[in-house]
């Protein structure tokens, strides 16, 4: 379909894998859809592809309350 109407696929694989292996639960119990860390990460991978310049760093970005400070910035380290 993205083929068919030009567009790209934001591919999360890799990170999503590398925040499972560092046990950050990324799917919600129904294994299907995404935690709010899930969907944080997304939104930090989606940031890094259209924004490839810039740096992310955990004391200029917003973490919802929920999230810990020391996960989110485990993800940005996987990132990179």
């Amino acid at each position: 379909i993205a083929r068919d109407n030009n567009v790209n696929i934001l591919i999360t694989s890799d990170i999503w894998g590398a925040a499972q292996q560092n046990n950050i639960n990324v799917y919600q119990s129904d294994g299907s859809h995404p935690t709010l860390y899930g969907s944080y990460l997304i939104a930090l991978k989606l940031y890094k592809v259209l924004f490839p310049q810039e740096k992310l760093n955990i004391d200029d970005i917003f973490i919802p309350r929920k999230l810990d400070k020391q996960k989110i910035n485990l993800i940005i380290q996987l990132m990179h």
